[in-house]
C-alpha cells in the first residue's frame, strides 16, 4: 500500500472522521441497502465511521470490514459494540493481499479509501475478484480540487491545496473522485467489457450464416473498407476509419490505461450507430 495515512491516527482525527461521516450520511447511505443474507466486504473501514451506518441500515446482511491499521480497527470495534450491532466481523488485512477466495462476497463497499492509495486501479481489481457473479461494488471518493467557497477565501484555498499536495507526497490522490468512472471501467476484465457486444455481433453473424471477423472476436465491429466501392457510400468508409482508431485505443486500454478505456468505450458506441 502507499505511505503513511495523511490525516494521522490520533483522537482528533477519529472525531473528524465521525463528523465527516455524519455530515454526508444521507448522501452516502440513502439507498445503500443490501438484501437479507448478503455477504458484504467493506474495504478500508478505518475507525468504523461508515461501518456503523452500513450495519444498522442492513441488519440482515453480514459485513466483513477490513483495514490495515490495528489502531483504527480497535476504534471501529468499540463503535460497533456501542451501537449494539452484531453483524460485523473485523479483520486486519491488506486489500492487495486479501486471504479470501475469489467470489467470496455478494457486494463490496468502498468509501474514502482509494484517495490514499498509490495503486487505486490495482486495488479495484483486487476487490472485484472478491465479487460473486452478479455482485456489486459501491465506491465513494472525494475530490478536493472541486472545492468552492462563498465568499471566496484565499486562505481556505491554500489549506485545500496543502492537503492535496501532502496526499500526493504520501502516494495518494485527493482529486481521485473525478477519475472514478474510468478507473472502475478499467478494473473490469476485458471479456466482461465486451461480452455483450461480442454476443450481439455473433448472433447477427450467425443469423446471416457468415463467419466472424477477427475484429469482431475482439469485441469490435469493423466494416469492410471496400464498402464505398460497393455503393454503401462515404459514411461506411468514415466508420471504418473510426474503428481502426478504436483498435489503436484498445491496445492502450488492454494495458489498463483508464483514459484510453473510457475513450474506447465512447468510440465503440459511436461506431455502432446504424
Amino acid at each position: 500500500m502507499s505511505g503513511a495515512y495523511v490525516h494521522g491516527y490520533d483522537e482528533r482525527e477519529s472525531v473528524r472522521l465521525q463528523d465527516q461521516a455524519s455530515s454526508v450520511l444521507d448522501l452516502l447511505h440513502a439507498d445503500t441497502r443490501y438484501p437479507a443474507g448478503s455477504s458484504v466486504l467493506e474495504a478500508g473501514c478505518g475507525t468504523g465511521a461508515q461501518t456503523v451506518t452500513l450495519a444498522r441500515n442492513n441488519p440482515d446482511a453480514r459485513f466483513t470490514s477490513v483495514d490495515l491499521s490495528k489502531v483504527s480497527l480497535e476504534e471501529a470495534k468499540k463503535r460497533v459494540a456501542a451501537a449494539g450491532l452484531g453483524n460485523v466481523q473485523f479483520r486486519q488485512e491488506d486489500i492487495f493481499a486479501l486471504p479470501f477466495a475469489p467470489a467470496s462476497f455478494d457486494h463490496v463497499f468502498v468509501c474514502f479509501l482509494l484517495e490514499h492509495l498509490a495503486r487505486p486501479l490495482d486495488a479495484l481489481r483486487a476487490l472485484q475478484k472478491m465479487l460473486k457473479p452478479g455482485g456489486t461494488i459501491t465506491v465513494f471518493e472525494g475530490d478536493h480540487g472541486s472545492t468552492y467557497f462563498h465568499p471566496d477565501n484565499a486562505l481556505a484555498h491554500r489549506a485545500v491545496r496543502c492537503l492535496v499536495e501532502l496526499q500526493a507526497q504520501a502516494g495518494g490522490n485527493a482529486n481521485i473522485g473525478r477519475q472514478l468512472y474510468p478507473l472502475l471501467r478499467a478494473a473490469e476484465a476485458r471479456r466482461q467489457l465486451h461480452a455483450q457486444d461480442l454476443r450481439r455481433d455473433d448472433r447477427r453473424r450467425a443469423r446471416a450464416g457468415a463467419p466472424r471477423r477477427n475484429d469482431e472476436r475482439r469485441g469490435l465491429r469493423c466494416r469492410d473498407p471496400r464498402a464505398a466501392s460497393r455503393g454503401r457510400g462515404r459514411r461506411d468508409v468514415l466508420l471504418h476509419l473510426l474503428q481502426r482508431f478504436c483498435h489503436n485505443v484498445i491496445n492502450l486500454a488492454g494495458r489498463g490505461n483508464p483514459d484510453a478505456l473510457l475513450l474506447h468505450d465512447v468510440l465503440q458506441r459511436a461506431a455502432q450507430v446504424q
